[in-house]
């Protein structure tokens, strides 16, 4: 048994990048690797674990030049870590990033600022037209709050979006929230649509996902969607934009 483990400390890092391959293959497998990355990058992460994992193998293989006999107190530490990690790995249910996340990042700090040409024409933002605005999405909507304030705007257009419910500051708002992703969990950004409903926190919970239908207008100051419809949903495969 130590010679075992000190064989493993022995190549310990080779073994973490076997760990690493493992747990990436692993959760392609399992459907939960568009939670760290952007689909677009599956085939080259999966690509590159199976390089990775050949060369591990072929390290693995190689004779050491050092020879541990038996391990330190502090190496049998470095070790457990090492193996603690593993195991983290391939327990623990990976899960999407929440809304005290999306808090301290900021919701709709880092959204498209690109100027149009003419907000006050809906149908340059819409394909749909002026009147079927509740086809664009909790994206689109975030674009369209970080580049204008102009309440005639918003005033009247329905929107339905969904999304997780993240805290405001107004006690009578929340926003429904979700991270768009460029390459990989690390560099989210939060977005979401305000909601304007009085005593919301006594039906629905922080990080709860929701599908919610209603009509803009200015609340307590701020351009919210009124709610007509609130409807608990669950999380979405696919709990990212991009």
């Amino acid at each position: 048994m130590r010679s075992s483990l000190a064989w493993i400390y022995d190549r310990r890092g080779t073994v973490l990048i076997l760990f690493g391959v493992v747990a990436t293959i692993w959760l392609k497998l399992s459907g939960q690797l568009n939670l760290y990355i952007h689909p677009r990058y599956f085939t080259f992460s999966v690509v590159m674990a199976a390089v990775g994992g050949y060369m591990c193998v072929q390290a693995i293989r190689q004779k050491s030049k050092v020879k541990i006999d038996q391990l330190s107190k502090r190496q049998y530490i470095s070790l457990g870590l090492i193996l603690l990690s593993f195991v983290a790995l391939l327990v623990l249910k990976p899960s999407s990033l929440s809304s005290n996340i999306a808090t301290q990042r900021g919701i709709n700090s880092g959204s498209n600022t690109e100027v149009l040409s003419k907000l006050t024409n809906f149908d340059v933002v819409s394909p749909f037209g002026n009147t079927e605005t509740s086809q664009l999405t909790v994206k689109d909507w975030a674009n369209l709050l970080s580049q204008t304030s102009d309440q005639t705007f918003f005033a009247g257009k329905k929107a339905k979006v969904s999304g997780f419910v993240t805290v405001d500051s107004n006690n009578n708002i929340f926003f429904v929230s979700r991270f768009v992703v460029s390459c990989c969990a690390v560099d989210a950004r939060p977005i979401g649509v305000p909601v304007y409903k009085e005593n919301w926190q006594a039906t629905y919970q922080k990080d709860e996902w929701v599908e919610v239908s209603g009509v803009f207008g200015v609340y307590d100051g701020q351009i919210s969607l009124k709610p007509e419809t609130i409807t608990p949903i669950s999380q979405p495969e696919s709990p990212y934009v991009y």
